[in-house]
């Protein structure tokens, strides 16, 4: 939960401010720097409730490796035409909303040249939006970054979240959604769903460059929630490619549902190696409720191992595919659309391993309407 400074840590910030070295107009490390204005670098409308911000604030730590806290306690953060850009920093944003409208920005990107940084999101119950006019949020760098969500409430993501691999030899990095919490005993402390929708320029991407060594990132979502909540619904694509080292992972678990739909652009779930004999990755879905498709289709769910640049070499092994519904049915649908589960290894590798469990077989069944291959003349899949 967002939290509310008392006036002992206000102190202790201004005068952290009032003795840190000079730093640009624009440079700010606090929630107070921005709601002033950015010393007229930024701009920023705020009540005792909430908080729009229409200029970019860049966030610098006032020493090198520095954690910035912008706390903006229970207010509903916007950010239009702006918002906030990090570098290689690491930044936290408290409060109890934020959404990205047109033209939010909020980035921790290295591009080419530099580590991506990291972005901490806690927010109550408000949840996270990301509207599909919003900048991309980005963490790409070499290796990509982090961004890590923790939200009392829903999460809905409309553009594209990306912790790529900046260079054709460096790892993508992470991405971490959890809607609702648990407390340290798992007990159910807040709900929360997580719907992932957008088009082509939507979508969830820790990859690495395909054509290089780079070995992809991890996707990991979690919602935490009470009859009727904790479900996630993804109608678009995450994506954790990699090069020569591999695919990466994916990891979707829910209390409730999990809905695998179907994404408008070519691939869905992907873990597939790539470069030079690269295997393939990870893809875990566990539903405490049914695993099910949109309208009855699911989009590809991929994990394959890729051929050798040297003749003879067997080339990268197929990957995992694993699903599993606690209390529903497993229906993966939608062949004609596209939709497989494959986890196939190179031409003279091993095939993967596709599972599917359904712990309730009394009561729901198990449909899968879509193909299924673990091929590879080396050791069998499974």
């Amino acid at each position: 939960m967002p939290v509310r400074r008392g006036a002992a840590a206000a102190l202790f910030v201004l005068l952290g401010v009032l003795g840190a070295p000079a730093r640009q107009a624009a440079a700010v490390c606090t929630a107070a720097e921005v709601m002033a204005g950015c010393g007229g670098a930024c701009t920023a409308s705020c009540t005792a409730s909430a908080c729009t911000i229409s200029r970019t604030a860049t966030v610098t730590p006032p020493t090198p490796g520095a954690t910035c806290t912008f706390d903006f306690g229970t207010r509903d953060v916007t950010l239009q035409s702006g918002g906030f850009v990090g570098g290689s920093n690491t930044f936290e944003i408290r409060a109890h909303k934020l959404t990205l409208n047109t033209g939010g920005r909020l980035t921790a990107a290295g591009g080419n040249s530099a580590p991506g940084g990291v972005i901490i999101l806690t927010l109550g119950t408000g949840g996270f939006v990301v509207n599909s006019g919003a900048d991309p949020v980005s963490v790409v760098g070499v290796p990509g970054g982090s961004i890590n969500v923790n939200s009392d409430g829903d999460v809905t993501i409309s553009k594209a979240i990306t912790a790529e691999g900046g260079t054709s030899t460096t790892a993508g990095g992470s991405i971490g959604i959890t809607a609702g919490r648990r407390a340290p005993d798992a007990s159910l402390v807040a709900s929360g769903n997580i719907t992932l929708l957008g088009g082509t320029s939507g979508g969830l991407s820790a990859a690495a460059i395909t054509s290089g060594s780079g070995l992809g990132g991890n996707i990991s979502l979690t919602a935490y929630g009470a009859s009727g909540s904790g479900k996630i619904d993804l109608e678009n694509a995450l994506d954790v490619r990699g090069g020569t080292n591999g695919g990466g992972s994916i990891s979707i678990d829910s209390d409730g549902d999990t809905i695998l739909g179907q994404s408008p652009k070519a691939i869905f779930l992907d873990a597939d190696g790539f470069g030079d004999a690269g295997s393939g990755g990870s893809i875990d879905v566990l539903a405490g409720g049914k695993i099910d498709g949109s309208a009855g289709k699911t989009g590809p769910i991929s994990a394959l191992g890729h051929s050798a640049a040297i003749t003879g070499d067997p080339g990268g092994a197929g990957g995992a595919i694993t699903l599993e519904a606690e209390n529903g049915v497993v229906n993966i649908g939608g062949a004609s659309a596209g939709g497989t589960l494959s986890a196939d290894g190179a031409g003279g590798s091993c095939g993967g391993s596709v599972s599917i469990t359904q712990d309730a077989p009394d009561t729901a069944a198990v449909t899968i309407a879509v193909p299924v291959t673990v091929t590879g003349p080396g050791t069998s899949g499974s």
